[in-house]
């Protein structure tokens, strides 16, 4: 569970503070600026679809990778919204 909040909190640590993203992360974040759809069903979308993909090829799964995919999109927003709240402050 540690890992989780420290992988989710870094991803949305270097997003939120437009240092540039990985074209991976930069899927959701442009999906969410649109208005289509919520960084958090985006996300987590797209980590089903290459977790579905690994499966169909034989890729490497555990259970770590099926929390992953689940969980990352929730926990990321979570994080997004308490970075931008600390950003607007001291901006």
């Amino acid at each position: 569970m540690s890992s989780m909040v420290l992988f989710s909190s870094g991803i949305s640590l270097y997003t939120s503070v437009n240092l540039g993203v990985s074209p991976y992360d930069a899927v959701a974040p442009s999906f969410e600026k649109k208005g289509w759809i919520s960084y958090r069903l985006t996300r987590s979308m797209q980590d089903l679809l290459f977790f579905t993909s690994a499966l169909v090829f034989g890729g490497p799964l555990g259970i770590g990778t099926f929390i992953i995919a689940f969980t990352t999109g929730y926990f990321v927003q979570s994080w997004r919204f308490f970075f931008k709240n600390i950003l607007i402050k001291y901006n």
